[in-house]
């Protein structure tokens, strides 16, 4: 399954002006960063960021001698932009930071494009899965439970059938949050957190954010 980390743009994103800012940031060994084109498909516009990593070690040998060796290293990450969706980006299993890659990608939306991770509101989305598709909840975390006026838990429930009726009972109408759910919704299986990281199967990336993207209009 690819994991897979989604974020918004507050205007749709321009082909013909990624073309232009591609073109200008394409990696070469010269300057040792920059993008690469992977896919240029109808349903697809998959691009790598690339930047190379040169390190210096030092050795020293039985006679006393020292040595240095320099290793190159890359880092690649590689995502797709997606045109007319305000689900602008969503970044291929992506590294534990993203921190400095999210900022050169940037690059590529314009400084007005609002680009941020998305934060999904769980509860909305099981609401309109519920009611538009066949949607089975394998598990479920939660957090923000109301024990008592100064006591709130968090915990994960499982089951070997659907949650789906135990949630609306227990926690539809209560302030608790959902963090992750792990779900089969129209035979796709996923793992989906409100910070917009899922997993899924690559054949089914595109239908699932297409299924997202009519779950927040």
């Amino acid at each position: 399954m690819l994991k897979v980390k989604l974020y918004q743009s507050g205007i749709n994103a321009n082909k013909g002006d990624f073309y232009d800012r591609l073109s200008q940031n394409l990696y070469s060994d010269q300057e040792g960063f920059g993008f690469e084109l992977l896919d240029d498909s109808d349903d697809n516009f998959i691009m790598q960021f690339i930047e190379r990593v040169i390190n210096n070690q030092e050795f020293e040998l039985p006679d006393g001698e020292v040595s240095e060796i320099e290793t190159v290293s890359y880092i690649k990450v590689k995502f797709g932009v997606r045109f007319g969706t305000k689900h602008a980006l969503y970044v291929i299993n992506p590294p534990r930071s993203m921190k400095y890659p999210f900022e050169m990608i940037r690059t590529l939306f314009g400084t007005s494009s609002g680009l941020k991770p998305v934060d999904l509101d769980l509860k909305k989305l099981l609401d309109v899965f519920d009611a538009k598709y066949d949607n089975v909840i394998k598990s479920m975390s939660l957090s923000n439970i109301q024990c008592d006026p100064n006591t709130v838990a968090k915990t994960k429930i499982a089951s070997s059938k659907d949650l789906n009726p135990f949630y609306l009972e227990n926690y539809s109408e209560t302030p608790a949050v959902i963090d992750t759910v792990h779900m089969v919704v129209n035979g796709i299986d996923t793992e989906l957190s409100r910070t917009g990281r899922f997993r899924v199967h690559e054949a089914n990336l595109q239908t699932f954010m297409l299924m997202l993207d009519h779950s927040f209009l």
